[in-house]
């Protein structure tokens, strides 16, 4: 025991020293804003936008993700250490299959911010705060890669074709309010681990739902406007929760009864179709 409590005071002792080294001999933490406007390609095919694909990879931030009014731009706003991050953004105006446009943005430690940087934000306390503005009148598919820091994510209004979002580490709380311009292709949220708020789901009503958490707790509320039968794919792992079921529809694969197929008079309601697997944790089902 005696030799356990040596190592573990040298550890600190350690730590406390990096700190200290770190503190002291890195850059000043030196906040400033950045801001991205991409002149994203104005393509028009049979009188349609032709829109694009945004792929973004944030890390150590807090991520907000909002739309904004038709005929604003697409825009990128970060507030953050230069001296610690980047804030980079490059687009390619026929990288797309159909020859539409793809803008990858990132987000995270500088080349040249030194060994320690990561300790000096630690230390120092700053906060980087990345907002993306999507304009609601672009096609868009979207795809976000959110590797540390808390993400707050409203969709509601837009014009998305397929929405993809994967979390490894950190909160995420997003909203679907009102409903998306068309309903989703496909929508998928996987969270590795932290806490996840899925509200209003149904208004993007996603012809495919796939929702992936390991571990942590969630909470996901599909209640809103569905207007298309949808197949639903939610996997757990060690964590639990609960799902809100909406009501108005017909629901399959569940012990909830919902709208019986047999007395569902014309037009015939969405069919929300379910496969749940939840591993070691449990999760809930509530509503229908």
């Amino acid at each position: 025991c005696f030799g356990c409590l040596g190592v573990v005071t040298l550890m600190l002792l350690v730590l406390l020293v990096m700190s200290g080294v770190a503190y002291f001999t890195a850059r000043p933490v030196k906040l400033e804003s950045r801001s991205l406007t991409p002149r994203v390609p104005a393509k028009v095919a049979e009188g349609q936008p032709v829109g694009g694909r945004i792929v973004l990879t944030i890390q150590e931030a807090e991520l907000h993700l909002e739309p904004v009014a038709a005929g604003e731009p697409l825009r990128i706003e970060g507030r953050y250490d230069v001296n610690a991050f980047a804030l980079e953004g490059e687009l390619d105006p026929m990288a797309g299959d159909d020859g539409a446009w793809v803008y990858e943005a990132t987000f995270g430690r500088a080349k040249d911010s030194g060994a320690f940087s990561g300790l000096v934000s630690l230390v120092r306390g700053s906060t980087a705060r990345i907002q993306v503005f999507l304009p609601e009148d672009l096609p868009l598919d979207i795809r976000l890669n959110m590797k540390e820091g808390a993400a707050v994510i409203r969709l509601a209004g837009l014009w998305l074709r397929t929405a993809e979002f994967e979390f490894e580490s950190g909160a995420v709380d997003m909203s679907i309010d009102e409903p998306l311009r068309e309903p989703l292709e496909s929508l998928s949220i996987r969270t590795v681990k932290g806490g996840s708020l899925l509200n209003r789901l149904g208004n993007a009503s996603p012809r495919r739902l796939e929702v992936n958490y390991r571990m942590g707790s969630i909470d996901m509320d599909l209640s809103g406007e569905w207007v298309a039968d949808a197949e639903i794919s939610i996997t757990g792992g060690t964590g639990g929760g609960v799902v809100h079921l909406p009501s108005g529809v017909i629901l399959e694969g569940l012990n909830h009864r919902g709208i019986e197929a047999r007395h569902v008079l014309e037009p015939k309601p969405p069919t929300l179709t379910f496969s749940v697997s939840t591993g070691v944790g449990r999760l809930e089902f509530a509503g229908g």
